[in-house]
């Protein structure tokens, strides 16, 4: 294995990580702070537009992010290429793409907003986030091309810079403009989104433009013209518009279900906001360092894969699997055994504690998926991943429709526990065959799966004679010492067992 390139990867990883674990704790707070402040109705409320927000982005960038990361990797890879010219053509059909959304959003905003949202009132909100498109697609676009060339510590800046301007905006109108009915919770998050954005997006263009300004390339792309690179883009397009389209209809028949079964509106909204403001964030918080080691395997799969390199996709795919299937184990016993205490830690309502605790079984699959996908596209296998994440959704949109009306709440949760182990089983066999890589169960599952049983034991005894009664100091200390001792036991058993587990 390249030692140096190893420890780039490493070293990315933790940057993102990093900073993904104060945005998403910074995320977490902000969402309490709204549900306690304006209540878990306005949290449901707060969900939805953000739901909304995240549909028209992706209709109107067409998932540019992942496209210019991979596209500007492979040109990379082929060592002649030209990835500022593949940038440059991303841009091209990002800003094409989004210009023609936003001002089609923007003129019929009061149709849109009377039909999905709340009516003629959120006509200025939704006008607000449609200027936001073109910027949002221009510094996704960006992020993709720093992130192909190693250069991460950009956009986890932009992100830490857009974050900070949409946590002040809201925390400015739900602190002094809310309350007096001057503005209202939807108009809030729009103004924040279009600032954040703004600065973000600044941020980047006056980096690439010193970028490219200090490193010019002279060479000619691999793909050699625009209609081209339209065609190469086309399937994630495909995969990006499918993904959004089921994604949102399930978003938008979840609460739904819930007001058929409850009967009530404000019930459902307060559930609905009690599971995307509370136990989604809790749930995918521990998940920070997957996202930033899926963020650089697919740029980094893919510049391997151009070059035809099958043992280093191998060497790599093997140490993400079993490092990814380690951490998500570990996380599924943490929240077994503090889900309830974490959630009346956030919340009030014991809905959250009790989720998260029956979630934890299904951790593993949801936070696999996440390194599946990153392998299935960085060898450009994006048809796969279109179809397989279609049924994903189906699967789920299925379940939502047919046990939210019977079983309420717990319908949603069982809808969860379908898809992803059905779909991310699919993902396994798939990674594995494309890759040529055994699936090793001992290395991958059952070592890591021992390790935290017996982690769990014995934080359990050491708790039980410290005798803490505080949540969060329960909370803190158990989740401590359960990371340590499995980690110890688990690089004792990789260091001395006979059969070693290192890629």
């Amino acid at each position: 294995m390249d030692l140096k390139n190893n420890s780039s990867i490493k070293k990315d990883t933790v940057t993102l990580t990093a900073v993904s674990i104060f945005l998403q704790a910074m995320s977490l707070l902000l969402n309490i702070f709204i549900t306690k402040k304006l209540g878990s109705q306005a949290m449901g409320i707060a969900s939805l537009i953000y739901s909304f927000y995240a549909f028209i982005i992706t209709l109107s960038n067409g998932n540019v992010f992942t496209a210019t990361s991979r596209f500007v990797s492979e040109e990379i890879g082929k060592k002649s290429g030209n990835p500022n010219k593949i940038a440059l053509y991303s841009l091209r059909f990002g800003l094409g793409l989004s210009f023609t959304f936003a001002i089609s959003i923007f003129a019929f905003a009061s149709k849109i907003g009377a039909k999905y949202l709340d009516g003629e009132p959120s006509a200025a909100a939704i006008r607000l986030m449609a200027i936001s498109l073109p910027i949002a697609t221009a510094g996704s676009c960006l992020k993709g091309f720093f992130h192909a060339k190693r250069m991460v510590k950009k956009p986890c800046i932009s992100d830490l810079m857009e974050f900070s301007a949409k946590a002040l905006v809201i925390f400015l109108c739900a602190e002094f403009l809310i309350p007096n009915h001057k503005t209202d919770i939807l108009n809030a998050i729009a103004a924040s989104i279009v600032i954040g954005e703004i600065i973000s997006c600044s941020y980047l263009c006056i980096s690439f433009l010193i970028y490219i300004k200090s490193s010019p390339c002279q060479n000619r792309a691999s793909i050699a013209s625009f209609p081209k690179y339209l065609k190469a883009i086309l399937p994630i397009v495909l995969n990006a518009y499918i993904f959004v389209v089921l994604s949102s209809t399930n978003e938008a028949i979840v609460p739904l279900a819930l007001k058929n079964y409850n009967g009530s509106a404000e019930t459902a909204l307060a559930e609905y906001g009690i599971l995307e403001g509370i136990i989604f964030p809790v749930i995918f918080f521990p998940s920070v360092l997957l996202q930033s080691l899926s963020c650089i395997l697919v740029p980094e799969i893919a510049r391997h894969n151009s070059a035809h390199n099958r043992d280093k996709i191998q060497s790599l795919a093997k140490n993400a699997l079993q490092k990814s299937f380690s951490w998500a184990i570990l996380v599924a016993f943490a929240l077994f055994a503090c889900g309830e205490r974490i959630g009346n830690l956030a919340c009030d309502d014991p809905l959250a504690g009790n989720t998260l605790k029956i979630m934890c079984l299904v951790i593993p699959f949801i936070y696999m998926e996440m390194i599946f996908e990153s392998i299935l596209k960085g060898i450009g296998m994006q048809n796969f991943s279109t179809v397989n994440s279609a049924v994903e959704y189906i699967i789920r949109i299925t379940a939502v429709a047919v046990f939210v009306p019977i079983f309420g709440f717990n319908g949603i949760i069982i809808s969860y526990f379908a898809s992803n182990i059905i779909c991310n089983l699919v993902r396994i066999i798939a990674v594995t065959k494309a890759t040529g890589l055994k699936f090793d169960f001992c290395g991958f599952i059952l070592i890591p799966v021992l390790c935290g049983a017996a982690s769990w034991q014995f934080s359990n005894l050491a708790i039980y004679f410290l005798s803490l009664q505080n949540d969060f100091f329960y909370t803190a200390i158990y989740i401590l010492l359960l990371s340590i001792l499995f980690i110890s036991m688990q690089t004792f058993i990789e260091k001395f067992a006979p059969v070693k587990f290192k890629a």
